[in-house]
């Protein structure tokens, strides 16, 4: 069976005002437009996540919400605190402890983490893509492929990477 995994880092976020947890920062109106942005081009590529998590973390929520609400299929939506500041393997191992039988699992987190098991799964660097120059924006989404019956196995350097979406490159009519 294919698994996609949708490992999306939250979209624009503003800077901590005075007194404010950082995980209470909010998203800018730039960063609700791309989340807006990634959800219609996912929907237009009819990928429908059947698991969608976020790491709590108020943006990331937001980010989670914003790209969902863009399809009229509602998937599974779980908070996992964990994610907050983890590390890629920890991402990992909550995939294979958690993602169960889901078949696309959308992964709303933070860099370092996002970027460092994009980078895994890319084997290391994403080759010429000059887009990445400057390392994984907010809002950029890789979707990558995993063949398994369910993601106990789960194994970066086995999947497959499919398209990488950069939120500023999609068109608001999608």
């Amino acid at each position: 069976m294919r698994l996609t995994l949708l490992l999306l880092r939250h979209a624009e976020a503003g800077p901590a005002v005075a007194g404010q947890r950082d995980r209470d920062r909010t998203l800018t109106c730039r960063g609700r437009r791309d989340a807006e942005r990634v959800g219609r081009e996912l929907a237009r590529r009819g990928v429908a996540p059947d698991l969608a998590l976020s790491s709590g973390a108020r943006r990331a929520d937001e980010t989670m919400n914003l790209v969902l609400n863009q399809r009229p299929a509602d998937p599974r939506r779980m908070v996992a605190p964990e994610l907050y500041e983890a590390d890629a393997d920890t991402l990992v191992r909550w995939l294979r402890r958690s993602g169960g039988r889901a078949r696309t699992i959308l992964m709303v987190g933070h860099n370092p983490s996002i970027e460092a098991l994009a980078m895994l799964i890319h084997g290391g660097d994403y080759g010429s893509d000059a887009r990445l120059s400057a390392g994984f924006p907010p809002g950029a989404l890789a979707v990558c492929e995993f063949e398994a019956s369910d993601w106990g196995g789960f194994q970066p350097k086995l999947a497959t990477p499919r398209a990488l979406l950069l939120p500023e490159l999609l068109s608001d009519a999608n």
